[in-house]
């Protein structure tokens, strides 16, 4: 007879316990927070296991139970939350036949009539893998690391509403492993517990996977939706608009969503974001026409409705910020975060009068929006570098500011600072202003170079 090993009963039910604590899901992607609202969110993830399912709940509560949906074709589930309770913290954790996951958590937007006094966005473009270590040091030491409270991702729910990602998340759009590893891959600690709102990039063509891995609400044209879609936090709209289609649906969506904003007491601020620049200073190639469409009806809008309005791009890769001559419209770039700097001079550039700043750099931007009588909208970049200097993001990485608000108020002209009454005969030398009052709002800039 053969022997077989066995173990005395006690250490049987022992070492079955240890298995069954380490079990956990074999997560392809990790899991993400899409499609936030006052009363909603949604969670997605990506496993081949069996038995998906989340749980969810407040704090001190009993968790509920909700059978995970799959996209067709894919390993891709989700979990649709409805009716939530707004400007409200939620436990959540992923359970599969492999076990349950990890427990993170998310914060729902708040609604009017909450005790909330604003909310803050972060924004950042073409995160395409071309130095994936920038992409990672912008999620982790960037925006957990600075905008969340002791730069703890756990926290980041309290500090920031949504992250906004304005096109080519990745190099090829065909290519479903640059999704699963380079961008979920590389921001998986940020996206457990801040929810991602992005535009389609021309990098992020052809649709089906960006279409798969992301459920973004569903407002826009029949037949094209999630291409383009509107979602209100607090006083501001947000509209994302694809940029690499010629569709006749979207203008006239778009057209009547700035009708209904300009009509609507509740909306303060429209921010709009697409992938393609309208303006590029550094690098002109880039521009598009369809992109100078939209930004000329936003500035209609403004100057009709007297609503200040803003557009964020990216697929020129430099940080520039500007605006309207003669409306309350902001411009901004807010690239790059891990594709290659479009430096000055690979291309003739180009000085256009509605940039007042152009900085070939890595980094981030983030908007601080407040409530009240003066309701305003402050941006603040972060800047982590660019290829010739070390990175990192401190807090005296922020290269530029500037605050949007609701009055009317004509531009003061800056005074020169520095140099102020002195020749300058050459070699480094800092350029100060003073802080000046645009029809964007205020601004202050402060640069040195050669």
């Amino acid at each position: 007879m053969r022997r077989g090993f066995f173990l005395p009963a006690a250490l049987l039910i022992m070492a079955l316990q240890a298995g069954a604590v380490s079990a956990a899901p074999s997560f392809v992607v990790e899991p993400y927070l899409q499609n936030p609202g006052p009363d909603r969110m949604t969670v997605a993830w990506e496993t081949a296991d069996s038995d998906n399912r989340l749980e969810f709940w407040k704090e001190g509560l009993p968790p509920a139970i909700v059978p995970a949906e799959q996209v067709a074709g894919r390993d891709i589930r989700y979990a649709a939350l409805l009716g939530l309770e707004s400007d409200t913290a939620y436990l959540y954790r992923v359970v599969t036949g492999g076990g349950p996951g990890e427990t993170y958590r998310f914060r729902t937007w708040p609604a009017a009539g909450d005790a909330a006094t604003g909310a803050k966005i972060v924004a950042f473009s073409d995160s395409q893998g071309d130095w994936l270590a920038r992409l990672v040091d912008l999620c982790r030491t960037g925006i957990v690391g600075r905008e969340c409270l002791d730069g703890l991702a756990e926290n980041c729910p309290e500090d920031i509403a949504a992250i906004l990602v304005t096109g080519d998340l990745v190099r090829s759009g065909a290519e479903a492993d640059q999704y699963r590893k380079e961008f979920f891959g590389s921001c998986a600690e940020l996206f457990h517990y801040v929810p991602i709102l992005p535009a389609i990039g021309n990098h992020d063509l052809p649709v089906d996977n960006y279409l798969a891995y992301f459920m973004l609400p569903e407002n826009g044209a029949s037949g094209a939706l999630e291409r383009w879609y509107s979602a209100d936090l607090l006083n501001l709209r947000l509209i994302t608009l694809d940029t690499n289609v010629l569709d006749s649906r979207q203008w006239a969506w778009v057209r009547e969503l700035l009708a209904e904003s300009c009509a609507n007491p509740g909306i303060d601020f429209v921010l709009t974001q697409f992938h393609h620049a309208c303006k590029s200073e550094v690098w002109p190639p880039g521009e598009n026409l369809q992109a100078c469409g939209f930004v000329s009806w936003l500035e209609e809008f403004t100057r009709d409705c007297g609503k200040p309005s803003l557009h964020l791009f990216g697929h020129t890769h430099a940080y520039s910020r500007g605006q309207s001559r003669d409306v309350s419209h902001l411009w901004m770039n807010v690239a790059v975060s891990a594709g290659d700097i479009d430096t000055w001079g690979e291309e003739p550039p180009r000085d256009y009068d509605e940039f007042q700043v152009s900085h070939d750099e890595y980094g981030f931007s983030v908007f601080h929006l407040a409530l009240g009588p003066a309701a305003s909208l402050r941006m603040v970049r972060r800047t982590g570098g660019d290829d010739t200097h070390d990175y990192g993001f401190t807090d005296e990485t922020i290269s530029d500011e500037c605050v949007i608000d609701t009055a009317n108020r004509a531009p003061d002209k800056p005074e020169a600072l520095v140099p102020a009454g002195v020749e300058v005969q050459g070699g480094a030398v800092t350029l100060q202003g003073s802080a000046s009052r645009t029809r964007t709002g205020t601004s202050t800039w402060s640069r040195t170079g050669r």
